[in-house]
């Protein structure tokens, strides 16, 4: 099972990698789950600073598979909802 800190290690280097200093995403939370973890990120400038006409939306929730691959999940719907989709669609169980 990959660890939450490498999850989120993993998460924040896909979001980030050509993002300038000014858009960078942050760890807002991760859930874990028996197939590996549920990463919820916003911006940077508004989880470290408060800045809130920095705060995200449609940000989806990232997966992050035991094997270290990630999913971007949609923002249509709850994230309750969006990970049940996802979980149902490959038969996991959450």
């Amino acid at each position: 099972m990959i660890s939450r800190t490498e999850a989120e290690r993993l998460v924040l280097e896909d979001l980030n990698r050509n993002a300038p200093e000014s858009e960078r995403v942050a760890i807002l939370r991760s859930i874990p789950k028996p197939y590996g973890w549920i990463i919820l990120y916003d911006a940077a400038a508004f989880l470290e600073g408060g800045d809130e006409s920095a705060r995200l939306y449609g940000n989806g929730p990232c997966v992050v598979l035991a094997t270290g691959e990630i999913h971007q999940l949609g923002s249509a719907m709850s994230v309750d909802d969006e990970v049940a989709a996802f979980e149902k669609q490959r038969g996991l169980r959450g």
